[in-house]
This record gives C-alpha cells, structure tokens and sequence, in this order.
C-alpha cells in the first residue's frame, strides 16, 4: 500500500526501484531524523537573506531551468565552440518539460545575469550565437546547493568522505547536479509522486519556507514550537501576506495551524506536515544518492568545471 501524508496518497511505484530503495533505506537509518533536522535547516538556509537568489531557484520548474543550465555547460563539447548554455537550447528544454515560456526563460536568465551567474559571449566564430559561460559565483552557489546533501550522506555515514571530495573535485558538484537533472526527467519527478507538496513548491521560497518551519519548530523538548511568521517571512525576502497566504492555504489542507498570541502571528506545525517533510527529503535524498552512483560509473568529461576557483 502507498503511504499517505494527511488526506493525500502517494504513488512511489512510479520512482525507479533504485530511488525507491534508497530513499526507504535513508527513513529506516537510526540518523535519518537527526539528519533531516539538520539537512532542513542547511538548505533552507542558502535561499535566507536573498530575494533574488528565492525569485530564481526556488520552485520545481525554476530549479529544472537551472538545473538544466548546468548540465548543458558539463556535457558540452570543448571542439564546439557554439555548444553549452545557449539561450535557445534552455527555451526548448523549458518547452519540452512544460516549465516555462519562451518570454519567462529570458527572464530568468536575465535575472541570472544580473545577479552575477552568467555572462553573454559571443562566438568568434559565429557571432549570430551567445553562448552564456558560468562566473565563479555560479559555481559557488552550485557548491553551496550540492553541499547540504553530502552533508546529510555523510552525518548517516559517520564520516566526511562526500565534503572532503567536494572540496577536493571542482567538477564534482557539476557532476551531480547534471545527474540529478537527468533523473528526475527520465521519470523521478517528485512533485507528482508526491504531489501535496505542489502546495508549497509553487510559491517563491515556498517549499523552502516550509523546511524552515518544520525545522524551527522542532527545537522545542519534546513538543512543537509555534514559529513567527513575520521573521520568517522577512528572513526570506517576502510579505507577510505572501508566507500568510501560504499558511493559510496549508492550514486549509490540515498541514498547518495559524494562531495569534499577544498580537503576533504563529505558525504551528500538525503531524502531517512532518510526515510529508519526511517522505519528500527522503526521496529527494535519494534522488542525489543516486545521482552520485551515477556519477561514479561515468567516464567523466574532459570539460574543465563551473570554475577552478
């Protein structure tokens, strides 16, 4: 039978079996609850303090865009000179899957350009094509998205093998993300395996905000804390009125409570929230362990990385 989290059932026959087992083996290991804790806080953590960085990669179809982006520049063919991250190539990708149109994709990479990921180059050989080459703070925000997930192998591993090999391989980090991408569009969509959290995912900072709740209120002895939602809003760059809409919608679905002491607002957590949190960062746990597998039996390309840096 599927496992259900509140009023919503779940359908992980749909994920390879490898995704299946390995996210089944990470909620059954004695560190997955600490891990989560932990991997909750890291993550959402990257996107606090950082608007634009939130209006950018936060939400599935955003992050398969970036994602992709990064996989276009690690398979590309260095006796090409017109291959890699070209404006067209992300626009098909984004057609193709659904994500995005032709005018959002250009918004988005605008946006990128702005916040220093991406610089337009013109080839020298055909100066009708741009070609967008990755900055070092590109590959700095790569690091820093791929590291909360070493981490987590690593806290359940007992040791530090994973972060010692980010710091160690520059195309490492690229590797992974290109093979995380590569699965979850070969069939590991997690959104429709899980699809309450569709919920939260299509807001900015949305399932990121929803970590952090979970997060912040399992710091109480043995019981849940309410959290501030104001802090919480401000903290990832949004109103109020944009994280209240959300609560509101989650309380609706059983997921959350929205209170008011003294005249402050709080968000409470309910069971099933936690248990969706569990269920969903395992999978996506998963998703990247298998990425890594994947990674291990390549023969990686001769490409240098996002950056040597």
């Amino acid at each position: 039978m599927s496992p259900t989290t509140g009023s919503n059932r779940l359908d992980l026959s749909r994920l390879p079996d490898d995704v299946q087992n390995t996210a089944a083996a990470i909620r059954q290991h004695p560190a997955f609850r600490a891990t989560l804790r932990s991997f909750c806080g890291e993550y959402a953590g990257i996107f606090q303090g950082n608007r634009l960085l939130a209006t950018i990669a936060t939400g599935e179809a955003r992050q398969l865009i970036c994602g992709h982006m990064v996989a276009l520049h690690y398979r590309r063919d260095v006796n090409d000179p017109i291959s890699g991250i070209v404006l067209s190539r992300v626009q098909a990708f984004a057609r193709q899957h659904r994500l995005a149109s032709h005018s959002r994709v250009i918004y988005l990479v605008d946006l990128m350009k702005e916040a220093g990921y991406f610089r337009s180059v013109r080839s020298i050989f055909d100066r009708r094509v741009v070609v967008l080459e990755p900055t070092d703070t590109l590959a700095d925000l790569v690091r820093s998205f791929v590291r909360p997930f070493l981490r987590a192998f690593d806290r359940m591993n007992g040791d530090g093998s994973f972060e010692l090999r980010l710091a160690r391989d520059d195309i490492f980090k690229d590797a992974i993300l290109t093979h995380a991408l590569e699965l979850y569009v070969e069939g590991c969509a997690l959104c429709d395996t899980v699809p309450a959290m569709r919920l939260f995912d299509g807001r900015i900072a949305g399932y990121e905000m929803i970590l952090w709740i979970w997060t912040t209120s399992q710091s109480g002895n043995g019981s849940d804390v309410p959290v501030h939602l104001r802090y919480t809003a401000r903290s990832f760059g949004v109103s109020d009125t944009h994280l209240r809409q959300l609560v509101q919608e989650a309380e609706r679905e059983g997921y959350l409570g929205l209170a008011t002491r003294h005249g402050v607002s709080l968000v409470e957590v309910r069971s099933s929230l936690s248990e969706l949190v569990e269920i969903f960062v395992s999978l996506k746990l998963a998703l990247f362990r298998c990425a890594i597998a994947r990674v291990d039996t390549e023969a990686l390309p001769a490409n240098p990385p996002l950056s040597r840096g």
